[in-house]
């Protein structure tokens, strides 16, 4: 996601996937989703917070609906 453009969580998803595979690959098993955290102010419309405990059913489907 580039400055200036939209917020895509499809691409989020695919990217942190690939960073699964890759460190599978590499036989690290300890994946942080930093992408994901980083965006936590477009998910939900400001919903999630960082350190902070939430539902994650309700994170998953603002996610997916984000992807409409």
């Amino acid at each position: 996601m580039n400055k200036g453009s939209q917020f895509c969580s499809f691409c989020i998803l695919e990217s942190h996937i690939k960073s699964i595979l890759e460190e599978k690959k590499n036989g690290n098993m300890h994946v942080r989703p930093i992408g994901i955290y980083l965006l936590f102010k477009h998910i939900g419309s400001g919903a999630f917070q960082l350190g902070q405990q939430s539902d994650a059913q309700e994170f998953l489907f603002c996610l997916l609906d984000n992807m409409t």
